[in-house]
């Protein structure tokens, strides 16, 4: 976005439109990422509200499959309706 210019991150409304977004996260989301911008030292904006919420969602993706795939049990669980027994 940064690249081919976002209407959004430019208009002076940029600072509604992040608190905004901020406002329909989960309480436990919105202070990680407010600790991870205070952390890297960026602002809090809609660009790299939207970069964190794309690692999260691959982070927590990938740990879904990985809990999904290896079952307790030792069998190898590839969706709730399909198992394979090693």
């Amino acid at each position: 976005m940064e690249q081919i210019g976002c209407a959004v991150t430019n208009a002076k409304e940029a600072p509604f439109v992040t608190s905004q977004l901020l406002s329909k996260l989960d309480a436990k989301d919105n202070i990680e990422f407010g600790r991870e911008m205070r952390r890297i030292e960026k602002e809090e904006n809609v660009l790299n509200l939207l970069d964190w919420l794309n690692s999260e969602a691959s982070l927590r993706s990938r740990v879904r499959k990985d809990a999904d795939y290896h079952d307790n049990s030792g069998e190898h669980r590839i969706s709730e309706n399909l198992t394979i027994v090693p």
